[in-house]
């Protein structure tokens, strides 16, 4: 896999690259926001768009019987994962 183009070249222009995560934090942009970094930091922040759920998307039947039903036998076989 090649990293990605410009990887290990001095930053110049991007945000950030002088004055690290206080300049990302003071940039207008994110003044207009009115952007809360210590929700993000404590992931508390909810997503500003929140797609209707697709058609189709709940439980679904199996009229094939290809799947087999899975019923708890109380080993806790799987604790560990």
């Amino acid at each position: 896999m090649q990293p990605p183009a410009g990887a290990g070249r001095p930053c110049r222009s991007s945000l950030g690259c002088e004055g690290g995560a206080q300049a990302v934090k003071e940039h207008g942009w994110f003044r207009r926001l009115e952007f809360d970094f210590e929700a993000l930091q404590r992931g508390e922040l909810t997503s500003p768009h929140q797609p209707p759920p697709l058609a189709g998307s709940g439980p679904k039947e199996d009229p094939g019987g290809l799947f087999l039903r899975y019923e708890d036998d109380g080993s806790t076989w799987d604790e560990d994962f």
